[in-house]
């Protein structure tokens, strides 16, 4: 008899194994490798930049399940209006970025909306989980860690 709960059928109870058996891709398993390095950080502000809805959605939906073992970060996700399988009103949209600057998310998983399409507070890690598609996408992305001593991860293929 097994048990959902049991921690062989948990996710991110132990990455290594998780890649291998193919429950997690390796570039996501790169990601929340890099956000624990900041697990000290007690006003951590990230936002993870995705190329497509799907990935924020289900991003979002992962770091909540893997990251409360580790801290209490709390992610949510932004995507723009335009997709049919995250249609957030602007409104829902500001609420969440409200959230981000009182501290109640700590980390918002976006689509390029959050490239320049609503004001964030500075960040203190940016993380570039797709390619950039273009150089202007890859300057705003950068401009938004702006706080002092703040990081930008570029992740890239090997």
């Amino acid at each position: 008899m097994f048990s959902y709960s049991d921690p062989q059928w948990t996710i991110g109870y132990n990455m290594d194994s998780d890649v291998k058996m193919g429950l997690l891709t390796s570039r996501v398993s790169c990601l929340i490798d890099c956000l624990l390095e900041y697990r000290g950080f007690t006003e951590m502000r990230c936002i993870v930049f995705v190329e497509r809805v799907i990935t924020a959605v289900v991003l979002a939906v992962l770091l909540n399940t893997v990251l409360p073992k580790y801290n209490s970060w709390r992610a949510k996700c932004i995507a723009g209006n335009s997709s049919k399988l995250q249609n957030q009103s602007r409104k829902t949209q500001n609420e969440i970025v409200e959230e981000f600057r009182m501290g109640l998310v700590n980390i918002i998983v976006a689509t390029s909306i959050l490239e320049e399409g609503l004001d964030v507070q500075s960040c203190n890690l940016v993380i570039r989980f797709d390619p950039c598609p273009t150089v202007c996408s890859f300057v705003q992305s950068r401009g938004r860690a702006r706080m002092q001593n703040s990081d930008y991860i570029l992740m890239v293929k090997r």
